[in-house]
């Protein structure tokens, strides 16, 4: 079928793809964000934390364990906590920083809290962020038919010339190490951060304006109407067959395999999360710990405490995180979850 010059090829280039296949175990996960530092840093012996937070920069931004800690303390309720939340993360990076953090440290954390973002996932991807290494390095094979069955199963609209085509893709890029010469050398000259500094802010991340940016928060138009119907707008019936159940169901039995409790959280950010709360309200997602009604939570909403209309800025952050473990103190003393 093949000349010697084909079969030279053929045999090249499959040598080519088990080189980069096996070349995977020397690609570390993403610089950026520290995303790499905090998971080594979750690996390493001495981490023993008792409450470990994942999802975006709503988290990342907005979640400050040194307030939180005291505030517990204060409470009676002392735990110890870090913040895993990684800027841009999508629910299926975040399941995937999940079983890491999981499979990595020595003991399990006692709580394993998970922003709840849209079930819907596939339109909260933007199209800059697509082809990043941030999305390249989860798309393992098992995590990749996960996606795809969650899709099916939501009937996500967008075959393989779409959304599923590019979850395919990156699981090719990430099976080939595509691009991924670049972080192994980055990876390799770096200097790698040390516990203490990682255990100083225990992965908090102000968010800082950008240059030219003024530093206090100018509402949009509209913004006053925007929180006031907040309430209403998360009150609506989703539409339910877009909703990845079993996935989710997965999630919280893969958590409490683990060894550990799950809880959800919803950020006090202006954009409605109808999926969620409707999930909570019918019994399909436990301990949901929502901030985001500005009738119950005014203060995360003034504008002094906003840098954008999805973020907190750092006094809005150490507002949310005391709010934040009171909410936890109240629940470990009813028993809701476990000390």
């Amino acid at each position: 079928m093949f000349g010697p010059g084909g079969r030279f090829l053929l045999s090249a280039l499959v040598g080519f793809w088990l080189v980069a296949a096996l070349g995977r175990v020397a690609v570390p996960p993403p610089a950026e964000d520290d995303i790499a530092a905090r998971l080594e840093h979750l690996a390493s012996p001495d981490a023993r934390y008792d409450v470990v937070f994942f999802g975006s920069s709503v988290v990342r931004r907005g979640v400050v364990p040194e307030v939180l800690d005291s505030e517990l303390a204060r409470l009676g309720a002392p735990l110890r906590t870090f913040n895993m939340a990684a800027t841009g993360s999508q629910p299926f990076e975040t399941d995937h920083l999940v079983s890491l953090v999981l499979h990595g440290m020595d003991e399990p954390p006692r709580l394993v809290v998970v922003e709840a973002l849209s079930p819907r996932f596939e339109s909260l991807i933007p199209p800059v962020n697509a082809y990043g290494d941030k999305l390249v390095y989860w798309h393992t094979p098992a995590n990749t038919v996960r996606v795809l069955r969650a899709r099916a199963e939501a009937h996500v609209p967008g075959g393989i010339g779409g959304s599923a085509g590019r979850h395919l893709r990156h699981a090719l890029f990430r099976f080939g190490s595509v691009g991924q010469g670049r972080r192994i050398a980055a990876r390799a000259a770096a200097v790698p951060h040390t516990h203490a500094e990682i255990e100083q802010q225990r992965g908090f991340a102000a968010l800082e304006p950008a240059p030219g940016e003024p530093e206090r928060f100018m509402p949009p138009p509209g913004w006053a109407a925007l929180v006031a119907g907040l309430d209403a707008r998360n009150r609506r019936r989703p539409a339910v067959r877009t909703i990845h159940r079993s996935w989710l169901e997965g999630q919280v039995s893969r958590i409490r395999a683990a060894g550990s409790e799950v809880v959800y959280l919803v950020g006090p950010s202006v954009r409605a999360n109808v999926e969620v709360h409707w999930l909570a309200r019918n019994g399909h997602l436990p301990n949901l710990l929502a901030f985001d009604s500005p009738a119950r939570h005014p203060e995360l909403f003034a504008t002094g405490h906003r840098r954008d209309p999805i973020h907190l800025n750092e006094d809005g952050a150490r507002e949310w995180s005391r709010q934040l473990a009171q909410s936890l103190a109240a629940w470990l003393d009813a028993g809701s979850i476990p000390r």
